[in-house]
């Protein structure tokens, strides 16, 4: 049943608009709905031991995406953690070791990853990050690589696949031999 009583001829078609061409929305108070399990992205895989994920993200929109696009792409439990600013680094490496870091390029009115890499090193983490920026460019792809960044997302861009590819580069960047 539909939660208008407004229903005109489109409902014996089948149809969920109501008189006025509105979209209707079907009514689930009297049985709730069930979330089914995410099944992972057909044809995009991720590594197996990827389970616990450090988000740094000042933007509620932009972390809450992220990490329903992650439990998306990988198709399992895994543990998104979230701090929103440099200082709350340290302690969320103390807590738990990540497997990955994700990064906001931008965070708050005056910090940056240029600001958050060399904190997170600091404090133990030596695996792999992604920064994430609505500002990505060559020249501070130039910048972040230098602090180690092995691979970069434009916000606009982020999807399952996308960040499933880009956590594959990441992790395999970060076990290839150098020298």
């Amino acid at each position: 049943s539909y939660s208008s009583p407004e229903l005109g001829a489109s409902e014996a078609q089948g149809g969920l608009f109501n008189r006025n061409s509105e979209i209707m929305m079907p009514d689930t108070r009297s049985k709730p709905v069930a979330a089914a399990p995410c099944a992972p992205v057909e044809g995009v895989t991720a590594p197996a031991d990827l389970r616990n994920i450090l988000l740094v993200e000042d933007e509620d929109f932009d972390a809450r995406r992220l990490a329903a696009t992650l439990r998306v792409a990988l198709g399992r439990a895994i543990d998104v953690r979230r701090v929103c600013s440099v200082q709350e680094v340290s302690g969320a490496i103390a807590q738990s070791m990540p497997d990955i870091v994700f990064i906001d390029d931008y965070l708050g009115p005056s910090d940056s990853a240029l600001q958050t890499i060399p904190e997170l090193r600091l404090a133990g983490y030596a695996g792999s990050i992604i920064v994430m920026s609505g500002e990505m460019n060559r020249s501070r792809m130039t910048e972040l690589g230098a602090l180690g960044v092995k691979d970069a997302l434009h916000k606009d861009d982020i999807t399952s696949a996308t960040i499933t590819a880009a956590i594959d580069r990441a992790i395999a960047a970060q076990t290839m031999p150098t020298g």
